[in-house]
């Protein structure tokens, strides 16, 4: 920690710091204000009728232009120029500028469809938070902890250090996804990246679904096992299997995250405006955090609904007694529906048109 405290200090006086360009939810507000001011007007069909500011402000430079896309159609108005004084106001050099509230350049409500674009995928992938990542490190370990961890005669595995599995799984499948997987792709597509960011998102999805499944069929061997043994009412016996048949489960959850997690990164990153960088990593980052939250309320809602009728419910104190393979399975089916919609989200998206890219006059 000391040297790379060291390191940090030494570098940090050659950081390129970008000074901020306002906040990312009053830009959306003013589009949304400004195309309901106008809501009775007719968007033309001519682009010169529609409003782009040329000339951004020195803090802004560096920011792109976007072309126009047919999403969302009624945000448009807002770049409608009328006749109206009120429209444009005089600064103290004496320069017109528009309100902001009432007139809004193409870019500007163009940044503001890419984020609303965003948000279908972001839900869509909350159930990739809940299942392959959030059941990582907890019913995962739980399994473990009742199985045989011994490799020879004196060491046990700690059921936490299972999530190596899901480690080695990633390292390997970069290695294969870099070197293989994306010039093969290339050469059959002829698509620089091999594949869309979308469609890498959707195979760990895919690969999520596969996880559930096999997570349920393990569950169930565990089960199988404890039973002609006699310890389903023994939940701190070693049941005689062995913890690496929890290895599939994880090795699978690694390669979803490969493919998911980086490919959300990825995604956010690039098709977030530019002056909403911050916003798109704040969208990368939630879906973790909601889909923990999501776990915990999904669990709570099973919980009380297994418990109906006086049955004791799918989650109990013994593990042996859980009915954990159903929650898998129905977390698979979750996954399987979500991987559809999301299939269909992602048909008709529309990736971010950049039309040029504005210079800094101080170079």
């Amino acid at each position: 920690m000391a040297i790379a405290t060291v390191v940090f200090l030494c570098g940090t006086p050659f950081y390129r710091h970008k000074l901020p360009g306002g906040s990312p939810i009053t830009s959306i507000a003013q589009v949304v204000v400004a195309a309901i001011r106008k809501r009775n007007m007719r968007v033309p069909s001519d682009m010169s009728l529609r409003y782009e500011d040329q000339d951004l402000e020195p803090i802004k430079s560096g920011q792109r232009h976007l072309s126009h896309t047919d999403n969302f159609r009624f945000l448009d108005k807002a770049t409608i120029m009328v006749q109206d004084s009120s429209e444009w106001n005089i600064d103290t050099q004496g320069s017109t500028k528009p309100n902001p509230w009432k007139l809004c350049t193409v870019t500007q409500v163009e940044e503001t469809k890419l984020i609303l674009r965003m948000v279908p995928i972001w839900l869509s992938c909350l159930t990739f938070g809940l299942a392959a990542v959030s059941q990582n490190t907890s019913f995962f370990v739980k399994q473990g902890t009742t199985m045989d961890r011994r490799i020879g005669s004196h060491f046990k595995i700690p059921p936490v250090s299972l999530g190596v599995f899901s480690t080695i799984s990633g390292l390997v499948c970069v290695i294969v996804y870099d070197r293989y997987i994306v010039p093969l792709a290339r050469r059959i597509k002829g698509n620089e990246r091999g594949i869309t960011v979308l469609q890498r998102i959707g195979i760990g999805l895919l690969f999520s679904v596969l996880c559930m499944v096999t997570a349920a069929l393990t569950e169930r061997k565990r089960i199988h096992v404890a039973e002609i043994y006699g310890f389903l009412d023994s939940p701190k016996a070693t049941i005689p299997i062995s913890v690496f048949w929890l290895a599939p489960q994880y090795v699978l959850a690694g390669i979803a995250d490969v493919f998911t997690l980086v490919g959300l990164q990825e995604y956010f990153y690039n098709e977030a405006p530019d002056s909403m960088r911050s916003l798109g990593i704040a969208f990368y980052v939630s879906i973790l955090g909601v889909s923990s939250i999501l776990n915990g309320l999904v669990i709570t809602l099973v919980e009380g609904i297994s418990k109906r009728g006086g049955h004791p419910g799918w989650f109990v104190n013994n593990l042996n007694r859980c009915k954990l393979e159903y929650f898998y399975w129905l977390l698979a089916i979750f996954s399987a529906i979500n991987l559809c919609c999301y299939v269909y989200i992602a048909q008709i998206y529309t990736y971010k048109k950049v039309r040029q890219t504005i210079s800094n006059p101080g170079k």
